[in-house]
């Protein structure tokens, strides 16, 4: 080109780049047919990649599982954490979820902290959050 830029490629250069035959056919309009091709795995690198995957499958001897690594301190003190909130708070969290599904409002539930910056009022329910008798 007379002012030295670099001009764009046509679909048939890509296609042919990626491994698709001369007369491979695309369908859509001009960006589909691009993402088409640029989407594609070169028939290549299929052709090596299923290579190694039927050869890794066709072995003979078992291959050991991998031996992953330990999670880090931090990452396991919060799963514990979670974990035991969730046993201190589950009865709790269920008896909150069966008064919403009877009807009650979680804002009539006393116990459940501040929302919106404003206090809940007391309960508006006549049965404990936990009882002995559930």
């Amino acid at each position: 080109m007379p002012d030295s830029s670099l001009r764009r490629l046509s679909l048939r250069e890509v296609a042919g780049l990626q491994g698709f035959p001369s007369q491979w056919e695309f369908v859509g309009g001009s960006a589909s047919r691009f993402r088409q091709v640029g989407n594609a795995v070169p028939v290549a690198f299929g052709r090596v990649l299923g290579e190694a995957i039927l050869s890794t499958l066709n072995r003979p001897q078992p291959v050991e599982a991998p031996v992953s690594r330990p999670f880090p301190a931090a990452f396991t003190e919060s799963i514990n954490y979670t974990i035991r909130e969730h046993r201190a708070n589950k009865a709790s969290r269920d008896r909150v979820r069966e008064l919403t599904r009877v009807g009650h409002a979680v804002t009539d539930i006393k116990g459940l902290g501040a929302q919106d910056g404003h206090r809940h009022r007391e309960a508006s329910v006549t049965l404990p959050l936990w009882s002995s008798e559930m």
